[in-house]
């Protein structure tokens, strides 16, 4: 059974359901988009009980970007995606490396797990700053030069 990509009403509500990121894409060392995976729970178990969720294969699209904000979930985050990000950098705990802004490098903004923040209060303060920053930058795009 083929798998499209999401349709505009999902693209445009910026929320996905059991998608995986496989990589983000570069064009000329920017953010180009971020290819994905479609996800489904998996008949196996983990310890809890809980479905081991596995990849759809063949089912891989990519949803167009130049900004990506990277958000964790209280748990260890899975980092590979991002290395091959020209200028993202990691500290020896594997930590995404960010400025005062919370900015990782040009266009991607990291927070929450990714940056070492193991508290949800943090985690929301840093969604919260990360915002702002992108907010910032946004309206500094539009200003005329």
């Amino acid at each position: 059974m083929p798998v499209s990509p999401p349709s505009p009403d999902e693209l445009s509500s910026g929320v996905y359901f059991y998608l995986r990121p496989v990589r983000v894409l570069d064009h000329n060392g920017r953010v180009s988009g971020i290819q994905f995976i479609r996800t489904r729970p998996g008949r196996e178990r983990d310890r809890s009980g809980r479905p081991i969720v596995e990849d759809i294969p063949g089912s891989e699209f990519v949803v167009p970007a130049d900004s990506v904000v990277v958000l964790a979930v209280g748990q260890k985050p899975d980092v590979e995606p991002l290395r091959n990000i020209p200028g993202l950098a990691f500290d020896a705990a594997g930590h995404v490396r960010v400025d005062a802004n919370l900015k990782a490098t040009d266009g991607i903004y990291a927070v929450g797990d990714l940056i070492g923040g193991e508290i949800l209060a943090e985690a929301i303060t840093h969604g919260r700053r990360a915002a702002d920053s992108i907010h910032c930058e946004f309206l500094a795009r539009r200003q005329p030069a």
